[in-house]
């Protein structure tokens, strides 16, 4: 029995021996590891712009799912605090009804209140008529204030972006420019003084060196000396300014 189990430990161990694997499989059990290792070293890193995008994107998405889980949350209490109306009162019909039995009742009982022969209907007309109005005034006012926007980009040839720099430094001044009656010229030259006395200095330079050289291409001298003008430096706003009144 011990020759036997010796005999076949033998030939298990050659067995063992004669066994071989393909040289290449190792190389292609590597190989999606090394191609693997590759695409991770070329991968090019996010930037932190593109990072910073990202999250923008997801907090905003984030803010707008709160926003409409809270909508629906609202309008589920409000259903279900119509239907336990509804059912308290013992109303069979549509939610859409009901809610108009409710409006009737409501101008019903202001009429009651009221007295000297106010009607309901001349109540619900009375709503209707103000609603109108306010819409109306609404709309006046959007008209009024895309002309005043209008009307300042043509008196200070203002750009999209300067137009759009005013609208944001109002906000940020909390000055309401939607009441009506706002003057927004005077606005835009309290908010930009400055900038608006800039832009038109340069373009009083701009025309005096456009004409100083109109003059110089029509004469090269001077027809009361016969001598060819001297160029006048300007070295401060006095002399800047004096220049202008002899233009005038």
């Amino acid at each position: 029995m011990t020759e036997d189990y010796q005999n076949d430990l033998d030939a298990l161990g050659k067995e063992l021996q004669d066994m071989s694997y393909p040289e290449d499989s190792n190389t292609n059990e590597s190989a999606p590891v090394e191609e693997a290792s590759k695409e991770s070293e070329t991968e090019v890193p996010e930037s932190k712009e593109d990072v910073e995008t990202e999250v923008n994107k997801t907090f905003e998405n984030q803010k707008a799912n709160e926003a409409f889980a809270s909508m629906r949350a609202e309008n589920s209490k409000y259903k279900t605090f119509i239907k336990q109306l509804m059912k308290g009162s013992g109303f069979q019909g549509d939610e859409t009804t009901y809610m108009q039995n409710l409006i009737d009742a409501s101008y019903k009982q202001q009429s009651e209140r009221q007295g000297q022969g106010v009607s309901p209907e001349f109540l619900k007309k009375m709503d209707d008529l103000e609603n109108k109005t306010r819409v109306l005034e609404e709309e006046r006012n959007r008209t009024a204030f895309a002309a005043n926007i209008r009307g300042l980009q043509d008196k200070f040839k203002l750009s999209d972006s300067e137009i759009k720099e005013f609208l944001d430094t109002a906000v940020q001044e909390h000055i309401d420019i939607t009441a009506p009656g706002s003057n927004f010229v005077t606005l835009y030259q309290g908010l930009f003084y400055d900038k608006l006395m800039e832009k038109k200095i340069k373009e009083e330079r701009q025309q005096w060196i456009a004409q100083n050289s109109k003059a110089n291409s029509a004469a090269n001298v001077d027809n009361k000396s016969g001598k060819v003008p001297e160029e006048k430096s300007i070295d401060n706003m006095a002399e800047f300014e004096s220049l202008l009144r002899d233009l005038k």
